[in-house]
């Protein structure tokens, strides 16, 4: 006789619970789960959503750009596209014809003179292609890592004076003599002065890189000597040059901020270190890099300053207050640039949630899973258990916000061009009443909406045996109060975690980049000064849009946006308006006064040219803000949607999905502790297979790639 499936409620639709729901529905489980997933409003994808709203066109949360590290999210969305087996034919029958290698990134850095420049950066392919399935899950050993380091160092400087370079190497093309000592081979390449400062440079790169992957060389006390020696180098030979040239600053800082991570994660024991990168995570990014002497040309770097950016790494998103933990800052910035497969960044070729989360919709629609949509958590009841006894999830309790007619299942997904897509808002006609919701302008998705039409009780043991709470870490306190007021250290996770405001901006524009006045490829800048610092040229997706009169190129600009920590209340009704009203203002200020550092040919006496702008229903507009309106403006303000952050101190305060600290809940997001503590799709697809792990101890903790905790 066989046993009942175990049944598993996962409260959040973001990519978190879309790997546990994948794990836990493998067919190898044979059925042992039965998972319902339960979401608030209309779509899937936290953070991740997007939708198609008029001319097809899509809109995004933000800008969402894969990176080569990420083996676990390539992992799942390659298998879930195996699955899906869509028609050869099909625009998207793999992941690979979705997510495109995209090399060419870079950050606005203005020469010495105050020129304006931007600085440009092609990352070489990496070996293979990011969640190969045949690649080992295990990670890099720490000489490994030290190998990779000094391989990027090299590329580097033979990317920077390449025909110098080369000609330095074939005067030396071996760089060690097997008869030295290590320390000897570099202090001899340091006396060759005569093949330039660079060259010399390359060769003391290329003989550490061969002493780190040797296994009769290496020690930590000869890669400590080798590094302080380059180090000294660098700063007796290149720093001198930096001050009459832009590119030799660009490279000097590059190669200090790699060495000093260097020598500090051997000064400071990182690597034979019981917590690991774990050990510094007390410590801001810049204060340990200073700590360890990196200069302060570097500490002030338009580079360093990206790595901020990317990840919104500023407290209450404020750009004068950058703060991120070291210990997150350097694992992230290791598993990046030394870990990377195929490209270092890949771009979809569609929304993110027509890319990722309607393939994941089918394929676990297939296999069983039931999707509540239109379900708000409001509270997850503990049971009355003695202090000394580990509580349960004993009831859970929703406002549903809408039904279906007729009592049919919610069917989310639309046709564009044979693709299955979201829509930007509910298909209001499978709604009981949905066109007078729509009339009324309800939002199913804002935290400021409390309509309902039925309350729910969910009973352990009749409508559930196990509970994954995968919302957004600002939701956390709003749906788990009892959570945080039996265990203090939820409640100190909840105030020590922050979480950041975003805001997001898309233009379509009747020219293209070229004639707009940027000189190069198409490229992912920051830096840019105003409201938005960051820009990524996204006309790859104009084609599978449908304007009337189609664009010739499409931006996308987002950046963290002010606020304080502490929401308003929920009835406060005017709070989101208000800054719906003024990142309005924000935009039109950007393209008036900011937009012309990229695009000089956009602006004219008067500021931006406003009828450049092209509208989804093939109006033209003149004037400023009627054609600002006709594009796409988004604040990301739901706590939901808050951008998870890594402040210094911050990541012991996080909880895992091993926790266990509810016998039949557990965890996951990007604001749990689950191998790689920042906000982004990785962190939260491998806290997503660790709690399928809590669960049914499938998949192996050693199967989930980077997982390097005890």
């Amino acid at each position: 006789m066989t046993s009942e499936p175990t049944k598993v409620a996962i409260i959040g639709g973001g990519c978190s619970a879309m790997a546990t729901a994948f794990d836990l529905t493998r067919p190898e489980l044979e059925g042992q789960y039965q998972v319902t997933i339960f979401q608030q409003g209309f779509r899937l994808g936290g953070k991740g959503a997007s939708g198609r709203g008029p001319g097809d066109r899509i809109e995004e949360h933000g800008l969402h750009i894969f990176m080569g590290f990420y083996e676990n999210a390539f992992r799942l969305i390659r298998e879930c596209y195996r699955e899906l087996d869509r028609p050869s034919t099909s625009r998207f029958s793999d992941w690979d014809d979705v997510f495109k290698p995209d090399r060419l990134t870079g950050v606005k850095d203005d020469h010495h003179d105050g020129t304006a420049s931007h600085w440009l950066t092609w990352f070489p392919p990496g070996a293979g292609t990011p969640g190969d399935p045949d690649a080992p899950p295990r990670m890099f050993s720490a000489s490994e890592y030290m190998a990779r380091g000094f391989q990027l160092l090299e590329a580097t400087l033979l990317s920077a004076r390449r025909d110098e370079v080369l000609d330095a190497k074939e005067e030396n093309p071996e760089g060690l003599s097997p008869s030295s000592t290590p320390i000897e081979q570099v202090s001899r390449i340091f006396r060759l002065g005569q093949l330039g400062s660079i060259a010399v440079a390359v060769e003391a790169v290329h003989a550490a890189r061969l002493i780190a992957e040797s296994p009769t060389l290496i020690s930590f006390p000869v890669l400590a000597k080798v590094v302080d020696m380059l180090s000294e180098f660098v700063n007796r030979r290149v720093h001198a040059l930096v001050s009459r040239d832009t590119e030799m600053k660009r490279l000097f800082e590059l190669i200090d901020l790699t060495l000093t991570a260097m020598r500090g994660s051997l000064q400071d024991g990182l690597i034979s270190h019981p917590d690991g990168f774990d050990a510094i995570s007390d410590l801001d990014w810049r204060e340990w890099l200073k700590k360890h002497g990196a200069t302060e040309l570097t500490l002030n770097s338009s580079f360093l300053d990206t790595l901020y950016n990317i990840a919104f790494s500023y407290e209450q998103g404020d750009l004068r207050r950058p703060n991120a933990g070291a210990g997150e800052a350097l694992r992230c910035a290791v598993r990046a640039f030394l870990t990377y497969r195929g490209s270092f960044f890949y771009k979809m070729q569609t929304g993110m949630g027509d890319a990722v989360f309607a393939p994941f919709y089918e394929v676990l629609r297939r296999r069983g899973v039931r999707f509540e949509f239109f379900h708000r958590l409001r509270n997850l009841q503990l049971s009355t258990a003695l202090s000394s006894q580990t509580p349960s999830i004993e009831e859970m309790h929703f406002d549903v916000q809408a039904r279906c007619k007729d009592g049919h299942d919610y069917l989310p997904l639309v046709d564009v061009d044979g693709i299955p897509c979201w829509p930007s808002e509910p298909l209001w006609d499978q709604l009981l009443d949905g066109r007078e919701s729509k009339d009324k302008g309800v939002d199913f998705e804002s935290h400021w909406d409390a309509t309902t039409v039925e309350n729910l009780r969910l009973k352990v043991g009749e409508d559930f045996d196990a509970v994954v709470l995968a919302v957004g870490l600002g939701e956390v306190p709003f749906v788990a109060g009892e959570l945080l007021e039996r265990f203090p250290h939820w409640k100190r996770m909840t105030e020590k975690v922050k979480t950041v405001a975003t805001k997001a901006f898309q233009v379509w524009v009747s020219e293209d980049i070229e004639a707009l006045g940027w000189r190069d490829d198409s490229v992912n800048l920051t830096g840019i000064p105003g409201p938005y610092e960051t820009w990524a040229d996204m006309t790859h997706l104009i084609a599978h849009e449908s304007f009337p009169k189609e664009p010739k190129s499409l931006a996308y600009f987002c950046s963290s946006l002010i606020t304080p920590d502490e929401l308003p209340a929920q009835d406060d009704f005017e709070y989101k308006a208000s800054y719906e009203a003024a990142i309005v203002v924000d935009s039109q200020r950007y393209l008036n006064e900011n937009i012309g550092t990229v695009w000089p040919n956009a602006v004219d006496e008067n500021g931006f040219r406003w009828a450049l702008l092209v509208d989804p229903d093939g109006e033209e507009y003149q004037d400023p803000e009627s054609s600002l309106r006709s594009q796409y403006i988004r604040v990301n303000l739901n706590p939901t949607d808050r951008y998870v952050l890594f402040t210094a101190g911050s990541s012991k305060h996080r909880i895992s999905p091993l926790d266990y600290d509810v016998s039949n809940m557990t965890v996951a997001g990007d604001w749990t502790d689950a191998g790689l503590n920042v906000g982004c799709v990785e962190a939260a697809m491998m806290s997503g297979r660790v709690a399928a792990h809590a669960i049914s101890t499938y998949p192996a903790l050693e199967d989930i790639p980077g997982f390097d905790h005890p």
